[in-house]
Order: C-alpha cells, then sequence, then structure tokens
C-alpha cells in the first residue's frame, strides 16, 4: 500500500544502478528493482483492495470484535500504513 500511496503502479520501470533504493514515507527504504515485483504479490494486492473496501463500506461482519482476528490485524496495519501518508488533523 505504501507503495500505492507513494504512486508505484504496475507499469513501474525501474531505471539505474541495481542496488538503487528509494526512501518511503514511512522510512522503508526499497530497492527499485523490487518494484515491479510487489505488484505480482496477489496476497498484497488482494489485501489492499480488502483495505479499501474497508475504507468505503466498513467491516464486513458488523462491530470489530465480530470480525475474524487475521482481518482485524490486516485492517489495523493498513490503517497505520494510512495514517502516515494522509494524517488526521485534530484541533
Amino acid at each position: 500500500m505504501a507503495l500505492v500511496n507513494e504512486g508505484y503502479n504496475e507499469q513501474f520501470e525501474p531505471s539505474g544502478d541495481t542496488d538503487r533504493e528509494v526512501e518511503l514515507k514511512t522510512g522503508q527504504w526499497v530497492n527499485v528493482w523490487d518494484i515491479p515485483g510487489y505488484f505480482q504479490d496477489q496476497e498484497a494486492i488482494e489485501a489492499v483492495r480488502a483495505f479499501r473496501r474497508f475504507q468505503r463500506l466498513g467491516w464486513p461482519y458488523g462491530p470489530w470484535g465480530n470480525n475474524p482476528a487475521p482481518y482485524v490485524s490486516m485492517m489495523e496495519t493498513l490503517m497505520a500504513v494510512e495514517e502516515r501518508y494522509h494524517p488526521k488533523v485534530s484541533l
């Protein structure tokens, strides 16, 4: 998800040295030559799609406590990444 928020997609074509890295807003360093492979990871892509549905529609089984623990953990992880990119302002 961090790569999507940074503007990368499955059409990204790396350039430069094979050890070239970029720092994401999350503080992670990613080798640019590894980026296209991340978009081939169907499990990761499905997790991002599930998170986008969660953002639009909410928890699928009602209150969070009714949802499977792995799903809740995944949403909490992706919420932390999302907050890094789109922080909420509080007064």
